[in-house]
């Protein structure tokens, strides 16, 4: 396997990883954002 094809390999994964943990983050902070509001 070529040098390029693993770096390529490698910045598509963290791009999928990083992405779908970023959305996770999003929802999860405004879910608990929302439960702030409703306790006040």
């Amino acid at each position: 396997m070529p040098l390029s094809a693993i770096i390529m390999f490698i910045i598509g994964a963290t791009i999928l990883w990083g992405g779908s943990i970023y959305f996770l983050w999003r929802s999860l902070k405004q879910n608990k954002r929302m439960d702030r509001e409703d306790d006040e």
